[in-house]
């Protein structure tokens, strides 16, 4: 999960995944926090709403990308 926190394209702006205390958590730039629950593999559904979200790694294993409802959020930092 520790792999998944960085900051991600949103748009025009930047979404921030943290993990704390052992929750990760997806920040949006209206500074709405909502906890990914882990469902297995690379797989999280978003604890408000439900959407599920997908890590996308790439041949090294590093989380490049969130994918999820037919959007990317490429990962920036």
């Amino acid at each position: 999960m520790q792999a998944c926190v960085g900051e991600y394209q949103l748009g025009t702006t930047r979404a921030t995944v943290s993990f704390e205390n052992g929750i990760l958590y997806v920040v949006t730039p209206d500074g709405t926090r909502t906890e990914l629950v882990p469902v297995g593999g690379d797989w999280f559904v978003v604890l408000l709403g439900g959407q599920r979200i997908r890590a996308e790694r790439d041949a090294s294993g590093r989380v490049v990308a969130l994918t999820g409802g037919g959007a990317r959020l490429p990962r920036v930092r």
